[in-house]
């Protein structure tokens, strides 16, 4: 990724691992840390957000070009090779919303390109 955004200490799985206490105080109840780049551990949170917690798939929006899209895809690339088992198909509203689908599953938007 972009030289702007180095590694550091991240939390590698933060949707769904925050509470919030009878004060309002998050309280974070499971921890996965992970050594990677800042934005590439929110575009996971955002996608986590999508796929499992009813988020709009708009919030993807912001993750279609430059950096943000690098760092999204490889969040999209984590998720799918963690997933047990590999359901690909569970992942085709995300990666519409981000113009990265093709006929035989992932690939560019008008590129003639499949993965």
């Amino acid at each position: 990724m972009a030289g702007d955004d180095p590694d550091q200490l991240i939390h590698a799985d933060l949707a769904g691992n925050v509470l919030i206490d009878g004060a309002g105080a998050a309280v974070v109840i499971d921890v996965a840390p992970a050594w990677r780049p800042q934005r590439w551990a929110e575009a996971v949170c955002v996608l986590d957000s999508v796929m499992w917690h009813g988020a709009a798939p708009t919030a993807l929006d912001k993750w279609r070009t430059g950096v943000e899209r690098e760092a999204m895809l490889r969040a999209l690339a984590f998720r799918l090779l963690a997933d047990d088992p590999v359901a690909p198909e569970r992942y085709r509203p995300a990666l519409k919303a981000l113009g990265v689908v093709g006929p035989r599953g992932l690939a560019r938007a008008g590129s003639g390109v499949t993965a």
